[in-house]
């Protein structure tokens, strides 16, 4: 913790957490591999994991996708975009979840490269996404991957 924010780390990356938006869960494993973490009102989760094997792009979304299915079978993406930040290719996704009366968002940012590959997700309540796209893009923008 540095301040108002706090540091979490995974095997070869990691986020700056805003200590009055986000919090660690209270309990649950510590791996190395895979946190997460939770607006400070409940309203959304989020995870980042890290991974030493590199994936092409195709497997990247492919790895998103199926993923996303797991939790919701009719998962859908409904935005996709590439962009390059600090010399990396950066996969954006919206995943639609439906889920009952109160269908939810992941948005995921996705990295792959050399150093391996980042996923970092946050699921929000689609009637609240635009509203919480602040919060949701300064994670995003902390993201620091080693190299």
């Amino acid at each position: 913790t540095e301040g108002a924010r706090t540091f979490l780390p995974v095997r070869l990356a990691g986020i700056w957490l805003q200590s009055d938006a986000w919090r660690l869960p209270s309990t649950g494993d510590v791996h190395p591999n895979a946190r997460q973490f939770l607006s400070v009102d409940n309203q959304m989760s989020g995870r980042i994991l890290g991974s030493w094997l590199p994936l092409t792009p195709a497997d990247l979304k492919t790895t998103a996708l199926q993923n996303a299915r797991a939790a919701s079978a009719g998962a859908r993406i409904v935005k996709e975009a590439w962009v390059r930040r600090d010399e990396l290719d950066v996969l954006d996704l919206e995943i639609e979840l439906p889920s009952g009366s109160l269908p939810h968002l992941l948005i995921g940012h996705y990295v792959t490269g050399a150093p391996g590959t980042v996923q970092l997700t946050i699921l929000v309540p689609r009637e609240v996404a635009e509203a919480r796209r602040g919060e949701i893009v300064a994670v995003f923008n902390s993201l620091l991957m080693w190299r």
